[in-house]
This record gives structure tokens, C-alpha cells and sequence, in this order.
């Protein structure tokens, strides 16, 4: 049996995502529609203790609260130790919380009336705090004063912020999907590694010749052993990023344009998830096992997986594995899986101020927004995201380089962002599960997804 097949993954995921896609289960069977084929989660363990550092000894004290875990984390550390530094005067008291946690905790100590006075948290989570007027609009703390220049910022960058007009997010960088190959294994599979695949089916067919089983056979040679299977084509990674992108490039999205009823149950959204099913069912994908997430830092560091749909967080991953980075592991373009028009995924990290805080802590930390922001281009090459600014993005430092240029150009030209809504949390643990639930094989793509679009209309 492959002795690989353990759910190992490094700590180089987005942050704790991972513990939501396995809680997905739980949440699914409190809804009173189980999933066929699922199991129940085990008990919830308590949540980490947030980790609690103070920056500076200035009198003014800013506390800032967020869910950045992992090298995003640490250079976020970094970044706010720098602007302590060259303000003095202030004194940040940073909390870092298990994300859960922070979906908990930041509207319940608003509500109390002692709010943090800096919060940072995935574009996805802003809506549910901009929904119950828990934010300040940024406009004139951030904007109207100079602080930023709004015209720096693509109109996409923007929205990620933006909740019924109003502007409660200044993004600071942004996560997206890539797609990298180990060109040694592509090279020995008679590939050319500067003729990536580009389509669905050449994605197929490289996975197909990419994986081999302890005697050498491929997946359509006769005699191929799955029970032992060497080196394996492809891996999705983390399944969201992957479904979502495939989803779209097969025309179809979780809910339909006006936002009133899920598409997850659509034909085009069948096909899309059937796609990678296949991979996995024909063997060229590396196992994957609850909670959905498939040992993909396991496989390519002992060089048995040659092809990686991965989050651009992965970097980090290759700082402690110098021997696989560029050029043994090449970026190519995120290929087109659907028939219909290429999507690569991405979000952001925003920033925002809480309602409550004093006019000075405000202004204290318009200004620290400011300076984030300013400091972005390093932190983004240290924390393995993009730059939001389109300045940044331009300069040589981002463009020349082997990791972010090309995500930068397939951001700017295919990114597509998420439909965020104030139950984003809820929906979000319905179809993860569907996805799950068809790519470990207890249930067809037809009917998780049949089950999850009932549960998303639900919330709709």
C-alpha cells in the first residue's frame, strides 16, 4: 500500500482553512441533512489561545487583532514592529486569533462597547461586520486626507472592501491560485516544461503521463498497479481555490448572478467537479482523505508529485525546501479545466477600522493602514501573496520576479473575486462538503451537490 497516503500537510496552508473544510461535516450534520457517506467530525477541541505580543512602548496604545497564522503572520508581525518603531509615540497590542475565534470574538467586543481598534481578516469575512454597521467607512480617514492614492488601487481591489457602497476595507495583499510543476519529473515523462498544458484536456493527459506505479506504468498502460503507485501527476491542493476556479471556467458559480438561488446543483457545476473526480478515480491524483485536503508538501518534497494547483502562500513551502524552488519547480499559467472563459481565484487580506474607537486611535491607525500599505511590496515577496497596489505590482522587484510575476499577470488578466455575502461562513461549509464528499467517493458529484444547493438556498 502507498505509505504516503496519510492527510500530512504543512503548516504553509491559508492559515487554518484547512480545520474548516474537515468541520464542514459537523456543520452539514447540525443542519439535519447529513450528507450521505459523511461522518461526524470528532468533538471540537478549544481554540487555540491567541498569541498576544505588545510592539513599542509609546503611550498611545492601538490594539490590533487578527487571524494571520504562519509566514503571512510573521512578516504581518514584522511590518507593525516597523511602523512602532518610527512612531514612538504608540504602543500596538497585538492579538493574533485562531480564525474561528476572530469571527466570534471581534463582533461580540464591538457589541460590548471595547472594540479592537485595527482589524485584519479575509475579504470573504467583511460583510458580516460591514452588514450590522460595525465598521467605520474608510474614504475620508484613509483617502480624502492623502494618506493613499485611490487611483493606485484596480476598481477589483476596491470591491473587496466594499459593502453596499461604502468603502470598510483597504486590501493589503492578495492571496491567489497558481499552478507549478516540477520539471525534472516533467522532463523525464518526455514533457517540455516551456509547453505547459493549457486546457482540460491536456491537463488529463500530462496527469495521465506524469504518473507511474512502482514498475514504471502509467494509469492507460495495461497492468498499471494503483495499489502502488510511485509518483503521482497532479494534486489540487486546497480543494476550494481549485473548485471555485474550475467552476467558473465552466460557466457556472455557487449561486446564479442575481444571487437568489444556488447553481451548485447546474449541470456545467456537475461537470466541473466531475473533472477532478475523475483525476482522482483514474489514479493520477494523490490521495485524498478527510478533512479534504490531499498531502500534497508530502508528496512533491520526496519528489513523487510533478504537478501542483496550489495557493500563492505556497512560497513559504520552497523557503524551507530550497532545493526544489526555481528552477527545479517552474510557475506556468493556470490552465483553462472548463470550455467556457478562463478564471483564476483570488481575494484579499483587508484592513479595517471598528466602530467605537476614539477619533485619535482612528487617526493612529489610518495612518498605520497607510504605512501597511506602503510596506507592502516586501512584505508580499516575504509572505508569498500580491501586492494590492497596482504601483507595486508594476515594479521591477514584483514583476522580474520568478514567483510573483506570472501570478501577477494572471491575476490581472483572468482574476476573478468571489460573491461575499454577511452568511458567506455558512455557505461555504455546505459546498466544501459537497466537494469533499464527491473527491473521497462517498457520494456522486450529482447528488453532494443536489444536497448542498438545497442547504445554500436555505440560507438564501
Amino acid at each position: 500500500m502507498d505509505s504516503f497516503a496519510e492527510n500530512t500537510q504543512t503548516p504553509l496552508t491559508r492559515k487554518d482553512l484547512l480545520k474548516r473544510a474537515g468541520a464542514a461535516t459537523a456543520t452539514v450534520a447540525a443542519s439535519g441533512t447529513l450528507l450521505t457517506g459523511f461522518r461526524p467530525a470528532a468533538p471540537p477541541t478549544p481554540p487555540p489561545t491567541p498569541v498576544v505580543s505588545t510592539l513599542g512602548r509609546g503611550t498611545k496604545t492601538i490594539n490590533v487583532w487578527d487571524g494571520l497564522g504562519g509566514p503571512d503572520g510573521a512578516t504581518f508581525s514584522k511590518m507593525l514592529g516597523l511602523f512602532a518603531q518610527r512612531n514612538p509615540d504608540v504602543r500596538i497590542q497585538h492579538q493574533v486569533l485562531e480564525w474561528g475565534l476572530f469571527y466570534q470574538k471581534v463582533p461580540t467586543a464591538i457589541l460590548a462597547g471595547s472594540p479592537p481598534d485595527f482589524i485584519v481578516n479575509d475579504a470573504y469575512g467583511l460583510p458580516q461586520f460591514a452588514n450590522q454597521n460595525m465598521l467605520q467607512p474608510l474614504d475620508n480617514l484613509v483617502f480624502a486626507k492623502g494618506r493613499l492614492r485611490k487611483d493606485d488601487f484596480a476598481a477589483q481591489q476596491l470591491t473587496l472592501g466594499t459593502w453596499n457602497g461604502k468603502l470598510y476595507g483597504v486590501p493589503l495583499w492578495n492571496p491567489t491560485i497558481g499552478f507549478w510543476m516540477n520539471t525534472d519529473l516533467v522532463r523525464k515523462a518526455g514533457l517540455n516544461p516551456k509547453k505547459p498544458p493549457t486546457t482540460g484536456a491536456e491537463f488529463t493527459e500530462w496527469a495521465i503521463r506524469l504518473t507511474s506505479d512502482s514498475h514504471g506504468r502509467r494509469p492507460d498502460q495495461k497492468g498499471f498497479d494503483a495499489r502502488n503507485i510511485q509518483t503521482y501527476g497532479v494534486s489540487m491542493g486546497w480543494p476550494f481555490h481549485s473548485m471555485i476556479s474550475t467552476l467558473w471556467q465552466y460557466g457556472s458559480d455557487v449561486t446564479n448572478p442575481a444571487h437568489t438561488k444556488s447553481m451548485l446543483d447546474s449541470p456545467p457545476s456537475v461537470a466541473a467537479l466531475a473533472y477532478w473526480v475523475n483525476l482522482v478515480n483514474h489514479h493520477t491524483h494523490v490521495p485524498i482523505v478527510m478533512p479534504y485536503v490531499p498531502a500534497t508538501a508530502t508528496y512533491y518534497a520526496s519528489n513523487r508529485l510533478a504537478m501542483v494547483v496550489e495557493g500563492s502562500w505556497w512560497l513559504n513551502y520552497f523557503r524551507q525546501h530550497p532545493s526544489l524552488s526555481y528552477p527545479r519547480t517552474v510557475h506556468a499559467p493556470l490552465p483553462q479545466w472548463g470550455p467556457q472563459k478562463k478564471a483564476v481565484w483570488w481575494t484579499g487580506h483587508v484592513m479595517s477600522i471598528p466602530q467605537g474607537i476614539s477619533p485619535q486611535n482612528a487617526d493612529i491607525v489610518a495612518r498605520l493602514i497607510a504605512f501597511l500599505s506602503d510596506q507592502a511590496s516586501w512584505g508580499a515577496l516575504a509572505a508569498g501573496h500580491l501586492p494590492a497596489r497596482l504601483s507595486q505590482q508594476k515594479s521591477p522587484q514584483i514583476a522580474n520576479d520568478w514567483w510573483m510575476g506570472s501570478l501577477v499577470r494572471d491575476q490581472r488578466e483572468h482574476g476573478r473575486l468571489e460573491w461575499y455575502n454577511p452568511h458567506y461562513n455558512q455557505m461555504y461549509t455546505y459546498f466544501m462538503a459537497a466537494w469533499g464528499a464527491a473527491l473521497t467517493g462517498s457520494q456522486s458529484p450529482q447528488a453532494a451537490l443536489r444536497q448542498a444547493a438545497q442547504l445554500v438556498n436555505g440560507v438564501l
